[in-house]
């Protein structure tokens, strides 16, 4: 495994111990755009995925010391603010574990751009009948 698999795995434990919110907050925290995050957070061989680099790991490693370890981050950092509590878990909605990985990202990146403030998708209608084709 080379480092950036290492880095992407690190970063998906961090994500998961913030819980909901957690790449926005991410995002937040060292300065990038919440995009940025959600396409480091794809998974390998996804388009469009971003590989963590030296910059971003150095943010990372400041913002929240302890990231790349097995542990995880232990949230002992005072700079969360009003951020979700790294204990708090929302049980996941009916039906989320039958969907693709890409359609839980589409999904978590629209939600972490709604909770940034930013208008995301204007001006388009969903299908007819509800469901995206592939």
């Amino acid at each position: 495994m080379d480092k950036f698999e290492q880095r992407w795995r690190a970063l998906v434990r961090l994500k998961d111990q913030l819980g909901r919110g957690g790449a926005a907050h991410i995002a937040r925290e060292i300065g990038k755009e919440p995009n940025y995050i959600s396409r480091a957070l794809y998974p390998p061989g996804k388009d469009g995925r971003k590989r963590i680099g030296e910059d971003t790991a150095e943010l990372l490693d400041a913002k929240f010391p302890g990231w790349m370890s097995e542990q995880g981050w232990g949230g002992s950092n005072a700079t969360l603010g009003d951020s979700v509590p790294a204990n708090s878990r929302i049980e996941p909605p009916k039906g989320w574990g039958m969907l693709r990985d890409d359609q839980r990202a589409a999904i978590e990146q629209l939600i972490e751009t709604m909770l940034a403030g930013k208008v995301a998708l204007a001006n388009t209608k969903p299908p007819p009948d509800g469901l995206i084709g592939d």
